[in-house]
């Protein structure tokens, strides 16, 4: 299990639990009429920072403890790298230099494209920045021997690659992605267990190019190609969920990453079974067009409340028209000039107030 959280949680806390009491700076003074002000006596007050300083911030009791039996403050052993992951074409860009240049290679991008060398073939991404940093290229100066000299891309800076002396490598690890980010999940997965040289390669397994790093992680053993989401929503279905819930939980795999297209066209009749139920109670025989915009409606609420859309998981996006509409269009949808084809969708009071 990797669990990980920001720094800033363990700063509030810390600062909450051993902050001293509140206090104010106050200090009386004599005032003057503004007709008797003296010359010599400025209308502002010296400003005296470092005075400011020392009476401004405070110390904890934990925190002068440690100061005073000279612990470290903010010493880290051992220091943990963390390495980007990302999608191709979806890293973020570096911020501009001085001189307008602007690189957007990331440690993954160098990673890839790392020269041939007999050290950097087997490295996986983790090994990689755990026995390697990166120097940038200076022309002028002689290269150490254990550097690697990246090769030349115009679109980045060029860098020398330099392996960590033997028993200083560094600890890293490949900042943490969550199912429900799709397919960089998986790409996550395969730079844990196996090398490559680029993007392709990382979704080649035994000579096979899958279409995405789904597909190529679950050739590669690395998921069970028994989709765990497909049994759950199965599972719920034999217990007889009902179909709100149902719609809730596929809602919820979509998200985290479940193969949403083969649940919709296996069981979309179950996911729309309230919502034909209901129109039936208006309707004598509502169209299957109907039932299905109904349906992408009500899913297309639950996927916003979670932060993706209904093309997202590759189901298309419905007709915004409310149920009322709908189902009067199907109550007239006869011919207008013969009322009486209308009788069989009127209520009692209806028939009693236009056929009498």
């Amino acid at each position: 299990m990797e669990f990980s959280t920001g720094v800033q949680l363990f700063q509030y806390l810390f600062k909450y639990f051993f902050k001293p009491l509140d206090h104010a700076d106050w200090k009386v003074t004599i005032t003057h009429p503004p007709e008797t002000v003296p010359r010599s006596i400025g209308s502002r007050k010296p400003i005296d920072e470092i005075r400011d300083y020392e009476r401004g911030r405070y110390l904890s009791s934990i925190e002068a403890a440690t100061r005073l039996a000279s612990f470290h403050i903010t010493q880290k052993d051992p220091g943990v790298k963390r390495l980007p992951i990302h999608l191709p074409g979806k890293q973020h860009g570096q911020m501009a230099r001085k001189d307008g240049s602007q690189s957007e290679a990331t440690l993954l991008i160098r990673y890839l494209a790392r020269p041939q060398h007999p050290d950097h073939d087997n490295l996986t991404y983790v090994e990689f920045g755990s026995k390697c940093r990166l120097e940038k290229h200076n022309p002028d100066k002689d290269m150490h021997p254990l550097d690697v000299l990246e090769d030349f891309y115009p679109d980045r800076p060029r860098m020398r690659i330099r392996f960590y002396q033997p028993g200083h490598a560094g600890v890293c690890r490949i900042q943490m992605v969550y199912p429900r980010h799709g397919d960089v999940f998986y790409l996550r997965a395969l730079l844990l267990h196996r090398s490559a040289r680029d993007w392709v390669d990382l979704r080649t397994v035994e000579g096979v190019t899958y279409g995405s790093y789904q597909e190529a992680a679950r050739a590669m053993g690395l998921f069970d190609n028994r989709n765990e989401g497909i049994m759950a929503f199965e599972e719920l279905l034999e217990y007889g969920a009902p179909p709100t819930q149902l719609r809730w939980i596929f809602a919820v795999l979509a998200v985290e990453g479940s193969p949403a297209l083969t649940i919709w066209e296996a069981h979309e009749d179950s996911l729309g079974a309230d919502i034909r139920d209901r129109l039936l109670r208006t309707t004598e025989s509502p169209s299957p067009e109907i039932i299905r915009n109904e349906l992408l409606l009500a899913l297309q609420t639950l996927l916003q409340g979670l932060g993706k859309s209904l093309a997202e998981i590759g189901l298309p996006e419905p007709i915004e028209r409310e149920q009322e509409v709908n189902a009067e269009q199907l109550r007239w949808s006869g011919d207008p000039t013969d009322l009486c084809a209308f009788k069989d969708g009127l209520t009692p009071e209806q028939v009693g107030f236009c056929f009498s």
